[in-house]
């Protein structure tokens, strides 16, 4: 079956990719799509996304790709099994004047969760919370702060954190945006204030320390202050 999705995620997850996007089905009618691979870890190979043109899907692009079956896995039915044969085609770019349309999350991003030794607040729930979640995607408006943290040695990329207010609540989340993280890493070591941008949060699946975490997997900036 083919689906044709506007892209809001391309996000590195190990060493592969999570792809994720919203089909329109009508106006005002929407559903999350996150194409998943047949592996473990269920990321999606940079061969799988490759686009007609040798590219890859970037944010509002809008893609079409053919999807086997729906294989949601716990708290993440968005996932869709992606036909590992079929090249993804590219329709077009999804414009910014109708991205208010867009189903935005005007609720708290999932249960008040935990911190963590590396500086994350409010960025990971347990494996019994997260069971109780009926989805894994959200998009929201936010202002926020990106901080790129001094790398731990000289061999590790620097971590990029993604500081905002949501719905009453603080956040501070990793980004795995690649665009995004490659703009700020190239800034340099510092904060960066962000005006009001277009954020998609996704809630992973469970890690080794039986926690899912809350991460910024794409963002779009309307206005730079």
């Amino acid at each position: 079956m083919k689906k044709t999705v506007v892209c809001l995620a391309n996000s590195y997850k190990k060493s592969n990719r999570c792809i994720a996007g919203i089909e329109i089905l009508a106006p005002g009618a929407y559903r999350w799509i996150r194409p998943v691979g047949d592996r473990e870890g269920k990321g999606v190979s940079d061969w799988e996304m490759v686009l007609a043109d040798g590219t890859v899907p970037r944010l509002f692009d809008v893609v079409e790709i053919d999807l086997i079956e729906h294989r949601p896995e716990g708290h993440q039915r968005e996932n869709y099994l992606l036909n590992p044969k079929a090249m993804w085609q590219r329709i077009g770019q999804y414009p910014w004047r109708l991205v208010d349309g867009l189903p935005m999350s005007e609720e708290p991003l999932w249960p008040k969760g935990h911190g963590t030794d590396s500086g994350g607040l409010n960025c990971r729930i347990s494996e019994e919370t997260a069971k109780s979640q009926l989805d894994s995607l959200r998009l929201i408006y936010s202002r926020l702060v990106v901080e790129v943290a001094p790398a731990y040695t000289p061999h590790w990329a620097p971590k990029v954190w993604a500081e905002f207010r949501h719905a009453g609540q603080d956040y501070r989340l990793k980004v795995t945006d690649p665009v995004a993280l490659s703009r700020f890493r190239r800034r340099g070591t510092g904060r960066y204030r962000l005006g009001d941008s277009l954020l998609t949060i996704s809630l992973t699946e469970k890690y080794d320390d039986d926690h899912s975490y809350k991460i910024v997997a794409g963002i779009a900036e309307r206005s730079p202050v």
